[in-house]
């Protein structure tokens, strides 16, 4: 075969293997929002896997290194365009050179088992055997990817920093065994260590694959543990509707009691011919109506007995509170709006009161079929710079921590998304929903 056909073939092979991992980098985590069309982060890391790939294997005498390259490049990408925490992304960035490791090795040692021929005659040559130990190898690549993939979308995995850790160390380690394995295989000429050799690839691929799987079921944990703050946080919202309504018919006998003592003063004086005194009476009567707090009418009852509840504890921290809303947010996930809502403002007043200028401003609108809730808090230094995670810093990390997630997973669930940003002195989310049914 021409030099011409290889050098075509070869770069039709670095194509499709930049694509396969785009394929694999973008189906397992979300695309941030700042990627409108979706395709253009995955145009973006195929061809920057492609650039790296042609480029690197040029320089076979770094192999090693090289291929951790191509995996540092899929985490920057990762960090810049996908969602997800830091140890999810270096997870993700090392299954596809995983996969590509264990396939080129798999593929080369089988068909030299089967050909009996060593692996660095049949490689080095312009030959249909060489082409066909290339396309086995990028099968079986893909295979690999497909399946974890698979697995992946049936089974969301919520793992800790620590078991995403331990199996980003898993594939490290199995990568590096690769490569061990690679440079074994070319100083050998036994044809009996290359079929045990790919034996040991596909030994290692199968155990990784296992590991993914046993942690994905331990992720259930996790699962579990949101799903009791949920119900924990439903039954205060409850509480909150409770007291709240206890409050406004309170408030309600209070100003009822007051207009009827009122009515009969007027009366009085009135009898009595005093209408200078009567006007200076309503005035002093008017002055004292001052509302002593802030009251938001939704068309929700359970959402405005968390808000003003929220409210009415920010505004005796001395916290100003600036409302815009709907008067018409019915919806039948009150209790997923009212964990997200609690959630948004707990934050909040939580990080105004260390605010000196201790300010909160809450909007909820619509954009078309989707609700918009959006909350500002003030803030005297940057939040994000020195917690970009939004990692809760309380001691009692077992019951606290979970405002973020929780929020995150709520416009997940409801086909939208959480945007935590800064600016003006503000620390920003905006939270966008679809209620439909």
């Amino acid at each position: 075969m021409s030099n011409m056909f290889w050098l075509v073939l070869e770069l039709a092979v670095n194509l499709i293997q930049g694509i396969f991992c785009a394929y694999f980098v973008c189906g397992s985590l979300r695309i941030k929002r700042l990627a409108n069309i979706k395709i253009i982060p995955f145009a973006v890391c195929t061809l920057l896997m492609f650039a790296v790939i042609t480029v690197t294997s040029y320089y076979a005498y770094f192999e090693g290194i090289v291929t951790f390259l191509h995996a540092v490049t899929l985490f920057v990408f990762s960090l810049i365009f996908l969602e997800g925490t830091v140890f999810n992304k270096i997870f993700i960035s090392l299954v596809p050179i995983n996969a590509v490791s264990v396939g080129s090795i798999f593929a080369s040692n089988v068909i030299s088992y089967i050909v009996k021929k060593p692996i660095y005659e049949f490689l080095s040559e312009s030959t249909t055997l060489r082409l066909l130990t290339v396309l086995f190898g990028n099968l079986i690549f893909f295979l690999i990817l497909f399946v974890i993939k698979r697995i992946t979308s049936k089974s969301t995995l919520r793992l800790k920093e620590s078991e995403w850790l331990l199996l980003s160390f898993d594939l490290a380690i199995s990568i590096i065994a690769y490569i061990t394995m690679n440079y074994s295989i070319y100083s050998s000429n036994s044809l009996l260590s290359n079929f045990f050799t790919a034996l040991c690839g596909a030994a290692i691929i199968i155990i990784n694959i296992t590991m993914y799987i046993v942690l994905s079921k331990f992720s259930n944990r996790y699962k579990i543990q949101m799903e009791n703050t949920l119900l924990r946080q439903q039954v205060e919202y409850h509480a909150d509707v409770i007291l709240e309504t206890k409050k406004q018919y309170d408030e309600l006998q209070k100003v009822r009691h007051d207009f009827n003592n009122t009515v009969n003063v007027i009366r009085t004086l009135n009898t009595e011919g005093k209408g200078s005194e009567i006007e200076e009476y309503i005035q002093e009567y008017l002055k004292s109506q001052t509302v002593s707090k802030t009251m938001i009418k939704t068309g929700n009852s359970f959402v405005d007995a968390v808000i003003n509840s929220k409210l009415s504890e920010a505004q005796q921290d001395g916290i100003k509170v600036s409302i815009s809303a709907i008067s018409d947010l019915k919806s039948e996930h009150n209790i997923d709006l009212c964990s997200l809502i609690g959630n948004l403002l707990d934050n909040a007043v939580r990080a105004s009161k260390e605010s000196s200028q201790k300010v909160i401003k809450l909007d909820i609108r619509r954009e078309g079929e989707s609700v918009v809730i959006a909350v500002k808090n003030t803030i005297d230094s940057s939040v994000l710079s020195k917690n970009p995670d939004l990692v809760s810093d309380k001691q009692d990390k077992k019951n606290h921590g979970y405002g973020t997630k929780i929020i995150r997973e709520i416009a997940k669930k409801h086909s939208g998304f959480a945007d935590f940003y800064e600016e003006d002195g503000y620390f920003c989310c905006n939270v966008m929903l679809y209620l439909g049914d």
